[in-house]
């Protein structure tokens, strides 16, 4: 890009790119207003954009803790809920319930429609469609039920 006449630069693209390759990327509109803005690449705490930043960036959900590493569990196990309760939460959280879909991945099976209306693929999202397994909302459920706890204050 050529940043004084607001242009592209076509001797460098044309050195760099195939010609169908050029083509897309002079669709791309360059603004002629205020020139010396400057671009930030924001995943970056400087602002450059490198390739290493690129990768992280890339690679943020894989660093990123799941709700079941995050939450604190002490919070469930001591709350005065029914422990068949507890271990339903622990597994929607943590991705275990043994729904077909998930037994299909393991095992050999073939149908995995729902047992209770046979109209879908049974997985959590079609068992529990009002609870997002990306957030806490399927355990708050539950703790909103009972707020005391069983454990001592020093837990």
């Amino acid at each position: 890009m050529d940043s004084r006449s607001a242009s592209w630069n076509m001797t460098a693209l044309s050195s760099t790119f195939s010609p169908e390759t050029i083509a897309e990327i002079i669709k791309i509109h360059i603004s002629s207003e205020d020139s010396s803005k400057t671009l930030l690449w924001s995943p970056s705490k400087s602002g450059s954009f490198s390739s290493n930043s690129a990768y992280f960036h890339s690679q943020a959900p894989r660093f990123t803790p799941p709700l079941a590493l995050s939450f604190n569990w002490n919070k469930l196990w001591c709350s005065k809920i029914h422990n068949k309760h507890k271990l339903l939460i622990w597994k929607i959280v943590n991705n275990v319930l043994p729904c077909k879909a998930k037994l299909m991945s393991l095992f050999q099976i073939t149908d995995t429609s729902c047992l209770l209306c046979n109209n879908s693929v049974e997985d959590l999202d079609h068992l529990f469609p009002e609870l997002s397994l990306h957030s806490t909302s399927v355990v708050h459920l539950f703790l909103e039920l009972q707020h005391q706890s069983i454990c001592s204050p020093l837990h």
